[in-house]
């Protein structure tokens, strides 16, 4: 069942505690969740585009952004690169595990919510369909995979994505979450 907080569903797992610690910060990101890539809008893939000569020197190799297909709208996804499939990521994860979209857009003074793609901004946290026209936030499984790792002690799981959750349903919004967690 849900957890109703304004006009936002969230996922019942946010008010579980578990024995698990977020290990990425903008420090000891390994750029895990990147491989494989991520579905985009196809907004995000546009003003993507609109940058992408500026954004190739941030890139491993460059890529040719007239390529990119957005012919079908809800198949849009960034473009992968591999040499080896068991090594395929983004192609735009820069050889320091950071985003090159989000680096471009941090060194230009363009807000990055104008430019890198809504689920990577929202990442840990996803969309999950329950129904038509009922969506949830939820923990993406692939953090389990890539951001959360053993703890000692038990907390809540909101607490390892306050900032997301803060970012998402507001201060307001935490502020009651953490209050049906007491």
């Amino acid at each position: 069942m849900s957890i109703h907080i304004g006009a936002f569903r969230l996922s019942p797992e946010f008010l579980t505690k578990r024995k698990l610690r977020r290990q990425c910060d903008d420090y000891s990101c390994n750029g895990a969740c990147c491989a494989e890539g991520v579905f985009l809008t196809v907004y995000d893939a546009q003003r993507i585009v609109q940058h992408g000569s500026a954004i190739q020197k941030y890139l491993v190799e460059p890529y040719d952004f007239a390529s990119w297909n957005m012919t079908r709208p809800g198949y849009v996804s960034t473009p992968v690169y591999s040499r080896d499939p068991q090594h395929e990521h983004c192609w735009f994860l820069m050889r320091n595990a950071r985003c090159a979209v989000h680096t471009y857009a941090l060194e230009q003074g363009i807000p990055v919510q104008d430019l890198k793609p809504y689920f990577c901004r929202m990442f840990p946290l996803t969309l999950v369909d329950l129904d038509i026209d009922v969506t949830e936030i939820a923990i993406d499984p692939k953090a389990y995979d890539t951001c959360l790792v053993p703890a000692e002690q038990e907390n809540y799981l909101f607490t390892q994505f306050e900032t997301e959750l803060r970012r998402t349903i507001g201060d307001a919004g935490y502020a009651q979450l953490g209050a049906l967690a007491a």
